[in-house]
């Protein structure tokens, strides 16, 4: 799938079903789901921006954008499996939540920071996974799953996390 170029985006609805995209998606527009289902990434993604408006996204490959990837509403969940990363074109970006609960599950490598923002939200750091960039826990009440692997060493306590709003 091309996504458009220049100022255009191209928005995927998958309303309550699972749309698997198996080949390349590409482009220098943006990418924006909407819909209460799944999108699934199954190839290498490049984009200028990805929203995640609603449902599930989850990415199974390399997925790179210009600017980094956003959870605009409540109940929306980005899935990291394993081999997979993303990426900010030029390094540096956040991926930021929105009000209401936002899911994050990081399976492989996440190479940006992570901003959950306002709204109880949760991160899952699973043992194969790997995070590069700050995670601020944002407001209200978030939670934070690492699931260790034998040998693996968690760097700060939870309660060293930084923690913006109220």
């Amino acid at each position: 799938i091309a996504v458009s170029s220049g100022p255009g985006s191209a928005t995927i609805n998958t309303q309550a079903n699972t749309l698997t995209l198996s080949g390349t998606v590409a482009g220098g527009g943006s990418l924006n789901k909407t819909g209460g289902g799944r999108l699934v990434l199954g190839a290498n993604t490049t984009l200028q921006g990805l929203s995640i408006e609603a449902g599930t996204l989850e990415n199974l490959a390399a997925l790179s954008a210009s600017s980094a990837p956003r959870m605009t509403a409540a109940d929306t969940t980005l899935i990291n499996r394993s081999g997979a990363s993303v990426t900010v074109a030029g390094g540096g970006g956040t991926i930021l939540g929105a009000a209401g609960k936002q899911t994050l599950d990081n399976a492989w490598a996440i190479n940006i920071g992570v901003s959950l923002l306002g709204g109880d939200d949760s991160y899952i750091l699973r043992a194969s996974g790997a995070q590069t960039g700050t995670v601020d826990a944002g407001a209200d009440t978030d939670a934070l799953q690492i699931d260790t692997a034998t040998g693996r060493t968690v760097a700060a306590a939870a309660a060293a996390l930084p923690r913006s709003g109220r």
